[in-house]
């Protein structure tokens, strides 16, 4: 081009294409990142020609012409509803790109900005300066905005059955939210007429017609005259089925909404297609048909009258002959069968097929799940049933980072390794080790005192299909060593730190009742929790006198448990919900059984409840609900029984009662001053504890991964015989959640309702990874 400045632009920005193998994809690549440049410099009209190709020996010179190479500026006038940046996005001008209408496409977005503002009257002129000597093309666009033009009355005269103001509130709501707010857009009333129309013929009224105009009654007001004539409503006078054996006519009438003698509500039409054919399939029809769907309506506009007649082709009620498996090269076929939700022989359904398909895909071990069946003749009812599945690698790794703001600041690390298909039978092994470290003590502990890094170190087993039965037997295997408190160093004593090992085993049973309810039973679990303390003092106990050796000495606590659980998981997505609802319930028993033992002060039966609800409101808003409560009774007849604390209920976090910290002794609720708790083992040496919690909160998107959210949270722990001058604390605040391929980041600041003495007003939760 004649722009040398271009020129050189253009060619540094695509010489990283310069001695790749010549192509024809990789010269359209080429052509389109032309495009792209040339788009981000605004040379919008570029009359770019195509690549001329000069080839000599084995190398290829691609040569490109542009005709018209000038940038384009805007300059704005007289402009206050938008700002310059807001317009020169409503001007959308690579849209327009190399298009020879572009100013006038350009000049048209703002006016259209304008017009759904209210804006009627506004005036939009232009003017261009060319700079030859710098190629570039200045527009001057003049806008004389004037007011918002508000309509002043809806006017509605015709035929109808209605009251005016029936129609008058239903034109409103089918043309815009501009409309609803009196503002004036002759083209949202236009478009709402036309829906109103519609929504008319699908309730019945098919001569249904409306005509709406505006009309000026002052400068920056207007009153739309609008005609309606609804016309009669078309009433159903009958209802017949053809080609119907496996269903009776009374049986398919009782599957549709729409009756005898009553309108002709076209909307309903569709869902009733809908259920005529799932009624079908579910008895194994999988491929009826009805043939004349485009036609079901037949007409009496003389007398008024519609009759439905459905032409059904029922085919074949389909059995599986045999099941073919396609794609394992590890699985064995024989364990794949087993899960599938058919046999050989039965009636095939869609239920089935997807129940089969879901099965499959939790075991985690393929990455695309296919059922369906072998194309055949329509009536041959045995068919075989094709299932394909692609193989994920049974061995990884996995690598996690991540932070929360538990304890003011903690960070985590996780390294897991797992084979999830040993010896292709779909046995489970995962070995991990999650290590975590409160950063915000370490910072305020010297060197001289004592520093722990918590860690846990985990091995589990699966194996499916437990004595070929439905359910998943699993043996769960865990040492952990975690901080229970920090006493900082005073006058008399060096600093503390409790210190928790814990122990655990349990064996249990999975399974899935259905798509999305499971059940767990945790046959038997034993934890074994030592607490000691890890101080100066401490560190040589033989030479200790008896006083500092009993503040040494380590506490043992074993609890055995049994709990079954149930799980409904109704969301759309496990990490990012916005739609369905999570529900959990627990019943737990601790005490002696099996011939085993624990500690026999322990004896305890507990019982939560967890429900989550997720509601999408308007477009990008979710609204989430959550309610929780619990239970446990101390069950145990010793005078010194009591259920430990590892199992009392304490609230504070962000998974938990926002604006406290669970973690932290003055921010958890119960609070420390009404209900101290001095050691990890400590029994709760009374009757009972119940707790509820009620969390609200609205997310908004703020951008594609990011969204903003307010809530509301409160929650009560009660303990028999004590009294808590404020049982039930309470906060509210706002955050964002942000998506990541790890899972979401999510921060919140919370602000305590009624904060007590000494509490903090204000506490921020921020957490980041999923372990």
């Amino acid at each position: 081009s004649k722009n040398q400045k271009l020129n050189y632009f253009l060619e540094k920005k695509l010489s990283h294409y310069i001695g790749g193998m010549f192509s024809t994809s990789l010269s359209q690549k080429i052509y389109q990142d032309l495009l792209k440049s040339l788009k981000t410099k605004k040379i919008l009209l570029p009359e770019l020609s195509e690549p001329i190709y000069n080839i000599e020996d084995k190398n290829v010179t691609v040569v490109y012409e542009i005709k018209n190479p000038y940038r384009y500026g805007f300059v704005f006038i007289g402009h206050t509803v938008f700002n310059r940046y807001d317009l020169i996005s409503k001007m959308n001008y690579k849209k327009h790109f190399n298009n020879p209408q572009i100013i006038k496409k350009i000049l048209q977005q703002i006016k259209t900005a304008y017009l759904k503002k209210a804006y009627a009257k506004v005036d939009i002129n232009h003017k261009i300066k060319t700079d030859d000597t710098n190629f570039l093309k200045t527009m001057f666009i003049t806008i004389n905005e004037g007011k918002p033009v508000k309509i002043e009355s809806i006017n509605i005269r015709g035929r109808f059955h209605h009251p005016k103001s029936y129609y008058i509130d239903l034109l409103r709501e089918k043309s815009s939210g501009l409309i609803q707010k009196n503002l004036f857009n002759s083209q949202d009333i236009q478009n709402g007429v036309k829906n109103v129309v519609s929504f008319l013929k699908s309730l019945g009224f098919v001569t249904a017609v409306m005509n709406a105009k505006p009309k000026f009654v002052s400068k920056n007001k207007v009153v739309i005259d609008a005609t309606l004539n609804e016309g009669p409503l078309i009433k159903i006078q009958a209802i017949s089925f053809k080609g119907n054996k496996h269903f009776s006519d009374q049986k398919l009438k009782s599957l549709i909404s729409l009756k005898l003698k009553q309108g002709l509500n076209i909307n309903n039409l569709e869902q009733d297609i809908q259920n005529i054919e799932n009624a079908y399939r579910d008895e194994g029809f999988i491929e009826v048909k009805i043939n004349n769907k485009e036609n079901i309506i037949q007409y009496d506009k003389i007398n008024f009258l519609a009759t439905l007649n459905f032409d059904i082709t029922e085919n074949a009620q389909i059995q599986v002959s045999q099941m073919v498996i396609q794609g394992n090269t590890k699985t064995k076929t024989d364990f794949i069968l087993k899960n599938l939700a058919l046999k050989k022989g039965e009636i095939l359904t869609p239920k089935k097929i997807a129940r089969s398909m879901n099965k499959l895909r939790e075991l985690g071990i393929f990455s695309t799940v296919n059922i369906f069946i072998k194309e055949g003749k329509a009536f041959n009812k045995q068919r075989d049933l094709i299932v394909q599945v692609e193989e994920r690698k049974p061995r990884s790794v996995r690598f996690n980072l991540g932070f929360n703001t538990e304890r003011t600041l903690t960070g985590r690390g996780l390294v897991e390794f797992s084979n999830r298909n040993i010896y292709g039978t779909g046995r489970y092994f995962l070995s991990s080790l999650n290590l975590q470290s409160n950063i915000a003590e370490y910072l305020q502990i010297s060197s001289s005192e004592p520093k722990h890094l918590e860690y846990k170190m985990t091995l589990s087993y699966r194996e499916p299909l437990l004595f070929s039965s439905q359910f998943n037997g699993q043996v769960n295997v865990s040492h952990s060593s975690n901080i229970f408190s920090y006493k900082p160093p005073t006058e008399i004593k060096n600093a503390e730190t409790d210190i928790v090992d814990s122990t655990k085993i349990n064996f249990l049973l999975e399974r899935a009742i259905s798509d999305f309810v499971k059940i767990r039973w945790t046959l038997f679990s034993w934890e074994g929790r030592t607490e000691f303390k890890k101080t100066k003092i401490c560190t040589n106990k033989k030479n200790l006198p008896k006083k500092l050796l009993k503040l040494c000495s380590d506490d043992t606590l074993n609890i055995l448990t049994s709990e079954v659980s149930i799980h409904i998981d109704k969301r759309d997505n496990i990490l990012f919900p916005s739609n369905g609802f999570l529900s959990q319930m627990s019943f737990e028993y601790s005490g002696p059984f099996y011939i085993i033992t624990g500690s026999p002060e322990v004896k305890f039966i507990k019982m939560e409840v967890k429900h989550f609800d997720f509601r999408p409101l308007l477009e990008n808003w979710i609204w989430l609900n959550s309610v929780q409560g619990g239970f446990i009774v101390n069950i145990n007849d010793l005078e010194h029984g009591g259920f430990p604390v590892s199992r009392a209920f304490i609230l504070g976090g962000v998974n938990s009662l926002r604006g406290f910290d669970g973690f932290i002794e003055g921010e958890r609720v119960p609070d420390k001053y009404e209900f101290p708790i001095d050691n990890a083992n400590t029994l709760i040496l009374r009757r009972s504890s119940f707790y509820f919690l009620v969390k609200t909160e609205l997310r908004f998107a703020l951008s594609k991964n990011l969204m903003g959210a307010l809530f509301y949270d409160g929650g009560i722990v009660t303990v028999s015989g004590k009294h808590f001058t404020e049982p039930y604390r309470h906060s509210a605040g706002l955050g964002f959640r942000y998506k990541t391929p790890l899972g979401p980041v999510a921060g919140y600041i919370a602000l305590k309702i009624s904060p007590k003495v000494g509490e903090a007003l204000i506490t921020p939760h921020l957490s980041f990874g999923s372990f």
